[in-house]
Formats: structure tokens, sequence, C-alpha cells
């Protein structure tokens, strides 16, 4: 995919195709939330197709939460702070 432009509407555009790619895997997740594999604990892991991303989330009670997206070439790890912030540790 080639990039449709280096002006400001050509970084929009990537933007939206990015945005796009992140919602149709959420929705995915949606129709089958147990489908993906446990990376940690309870966390699971969408990868998302086109771009280096994972979605990290688990499932609680009927909701799915979304912990990260995170870019795969950075530390695999970094998302962890943000369980241990929202649990009050």
């Amino acid at each position: 995919m080639l990039p449709p432009s280096s002006t400001k509407t050509g970084n929009r555009a990537w933007g939206m195709i990015f945005l796009s790619v992140i919602e149709g895997a959420i929705h995915t997740i949606e129709l089958a939330p147990r489908r993906w594999p446990v990376v940690r604990g309870a966390i699971r892991r969408c990868l998302v197709s086109k771009y280096p991303y994972g979605i990290l989330y688990t499932v609680y009670h009927d909701e799915i939460v979304v912990i990260a997206i995170a870019h795969l070439n950075r530390n695999p790890s970094y998302w962890l702070s943000r369980l241990e912030d929202s649990t009050g540790s």
C-alpha cells in the first residue's frame, strides 16, 4: 500500500486507514473474544492486519477491556504498568 501523499491530508488519510483496521480488529474480538491467545494472566492479544500492532485486552464478565494497542517492535511489556495503575497498586 502506498501513502496517499506526504501532505497533511495524506497523513490524515493514513490515520483513517489505521483507525479503520483497528476498528475491524476490535469488531473481530467482539465476535469471538476468547479466540485470541492468552499472553499473560488473563490478557489476550489480537494481531492487527497490515500493521505491526496488537490489541491487548481482557474479558471481564461480559465486557471486553482494551488495555493497549501496542506496537509489536517496542518493549513488549511496556503496557504492564497500566494494569498496576488500574488496580491501585
